[in-house]
């Protein structure tokens, strides 16, 4: 079956829309992986408020670090659907995570390590976009074989891709929940 002009520009869009969101997934994991290794503690009031503060171990802020950073790598030297599956899984649970803090009260979710990054239902969604991204990018490389993502020297692609890490590590930062007026102490 012959493929027509519009089925290879859709083709060749899609392709560059996943492979800009796989490169942002891979600039967030590695700022957020980073910022942890750093920052280890960052993480606790979240993992506290998950677990309860007699769990909230203190290793897991560097642990989860080197995931993320070692995730980023699979993604950017071998992005296998093994490697995108395991990314998006991670994004599910970073939503999931989110989502409990935004419900628990935490002030900062602890992501990008001392950068304090307000639970809010944007990064909520934000999470869970680039969750579907790399599943669909997963099931569109298993569906073509071969190497989906256009890992080449096209520089806007690569622009492109590190453009939407900017965007999604930068928008839960800036994009601050809006806070209620300040506490007024007792009268007496």
């Amino acid at each position: 079956m012959r493929r027509t002009a519009r089925q290879e520009v859709l083709t060749l869009v899609v392709t560059i829309v996943l492979t800009w969101l796989v490169l942002g997934a891979a600039v967030v994991l590695v700022a957020g992986g980073v910022g942890k290794l750093l920052q280890p503690d960052a993480v606790r009031p979240l993992v506290a408020a998950v677990v309860g503060e007699a769990r909230a171990v203190p290793w897991f802020g560097r642990a989860s670090g080197v995931v993320e950073v070692a995730v980023a790598i699979g993604l950017l030297t071998a992005p296998h659907p093994a490697v995108l599956v395991g990314a998006a899984t991670l994004f599910g649970l970073f939503a999931a995570l989110v989502q409990v803090a935004r419900r628990r009260g935490v002030a900062s979710c602890g992501c990008f390590g001392a950068i304090e990054t307000p639970p809010s239902g944007l990064h909520v969604t934000l999470n869970v976009v680039v969750a579907a991204a790399l599943l669909a990018a997963a099931v569109r490389w298993s569906a073509v074989g071969g190497t989906l993502l256009a890992w080449d020297a096209d520089p806007a692609r690569w622009i492109g891709g590190l453009l939407a890490g900017a965007l999604l590590t930068v928008l839960p930062i800036v994009a601050r929940p809006p806070r209620g007026p300040p506490a007024r102490e007792p009268r007496r």
